[in-house]
């Protein structure tokens, strides 16, 4: 997704997918993309997204949906 927009993740800004991956499989990861905050747990086969705008709604559901993933709404 840092591809696409600025990612913020422990105070560092647009951190290299190498280490977001390595983070992600160890621990509560908090993303934040400008207002929104994506959760991801390592234990979690889902992420959890907060405040979504819709240029990062349409960014995930595109990403999800190549992965044959979805994005539920409620």
């Amino acid at each position: 997704m840092n591809c696409y927009l600025d990612v913020t993740i422990e105070v560092e800004l647009n951190s290299a997918p190498e280490k977001i991956a390595g983070i992600i499989n160890e621990q509560y990861v908090y993303i934040m993309v400008g207002d929104s905050m994506i959760l991801s747990e390592a234990d979690d086969t889902h992420l959890t997204v907060f405040n979504p705008d819709e240029e990062l709604l349409e960014i995930i559901r595109t990403l999800a949906s190549a992965e044959g993933l979805f994005v539920q709404q409620p």
